[in-house]
């Protein structure tokens, strides 16, 4: 069965499915990220917390949410493994910036003074005005493969702290 879809012109048609792909894979790595703060420190841990409780503090990405994450990474006993929990969130962070941008930003067609075209990203930020930013799809692509890349390593540390167990 096909699936119904909003037309889309010969412009934006190639920003679809890269799209597609960078939303599915940040969300995947904000759940990564929910998920590696409540498991901290260590399986059996009474620090421990709800996957359902950090998803509120961390539902908007601000300087309170950034303290909580750090705080709970210092929960981390292993320095190294704090050290790459600690560097992945600041990919995350790199990361969420870039993604907002491609999926806030809409695509229009800007054409040059020589007639050709090419698709724009068209930020709009308060109190600034516009700035527009020349976009390809393959930009947005590569952008989900960091994004996969990143989910990876986040899932790779999750599992190392619940194995991490208790200093000793």
């Amino acid at each position: 069965m096909a699936l119904r879809l909003p037309p889309a012109d010969v412009y934006r048609a190639p920003f679809v499915e890269p799209i597609g792909h960078l939303a599915m894979q940040a969300a995947q790595a904000d759940q990564a990220v929910i998920n590696l703060c409540a498991a901290t420190p260590f399986d059996g841990s009474t620090l421990q917390m709800k996957p359902s409780d950090v998803e509120v503090l961390l539902r908007n990405w601000t300087d309170k949410s950034r303290a909580f994450v750090s705080s709970r990474l210092e929960l981390i006993n292993d320095v190294e493994l704090r050290e790459q929990a600690s560097q992945a969130i600041d990919r995350f962070e790199r990361l969420r910036i870039a993604r907002n941008r491609v999926i806030h930003d809409a695509v229009e067609v800007g054409i040059d003074f020589d007639g050709t075209t090419h698709s724009l990203a068209v930020e709009f930020r308060k109190g600034e005005g516009v700035f527009l930013h020349t976009v390809s799809a393959e930009q947005i692509a590569a952008l989900a493969c960091e994004v996969y890349e990143l989910n990876q390593d986040l899932k790779f540390i999750l599992s190392s702290v619940r194995d991490s167990g208790p200093a000793t």
